[in-house]
């Protein structure tokens, strides 16, 4: 494909589960939809299209408990992958998210190996987005304070 750009986006959902009751508000999951646009394979315009790469809700469960952020600290400290995103203060992320959830419902979530992140709300007639940069990237350059 030679030209396409990919996108991410997480809402907060409610979803009914077997054996519920009718009516219930359901559990809380964030639906995670990964897409991708093209607008041309082999060098050939056509009409720009989404051609969906994942679909999937994870459910929220209560916080966890110092004997599993221990854990997950350990794993963390021991992982060997490529390299995690340092994100900034829950406030400073919440503050933006509720300004971009005033203009879609729908906010957008990219990051990039040299310690940005992106937020963007995107509808038929604005693109409006907040970047935070500079962020430490554990595995590679920088890392995180727990």
């Amino acid at each position: 494909l030679a030209s396409e750009s990919g996108e991410v986006t997480v809402k907060l959902v409610r979803r009914q589960t077997p054996g519920q009751p009718p009516g219930s508000r359901g559990n809380p999951y964030l639906a995670f939809n990964v897409h991708r646009r093209i607008d041309s394979v082999d060098g050939i315009s056509m009409e720009p299209f989404e051609q969906k790469l994942l679909l999937q809700d994870v459910p929220i469960s209560e916080p966890l408990g110092s004997l599993d952020l221990e854990r997950l600290e350990q794993g963390l400290s021991t992982a060997d992958a490529g390299s995690y995103l340092c994100l900034p203060e829950l406030s400073r992320i919440h503050a933006v998210v509720d300004r971009l959830k005033q203009i879609s419902e729908e906010i957008l979530v990219a990051n990039s190996q040299d310690g940005r992140l992106f937020l963007r709300a995107n509808t038929d007639d604005v693109s409006v987005g907040s970047e935070f940069s500079n962020l430490p990237v554990l595995g590679e350059k920088a890392s995180c304070e727990i």
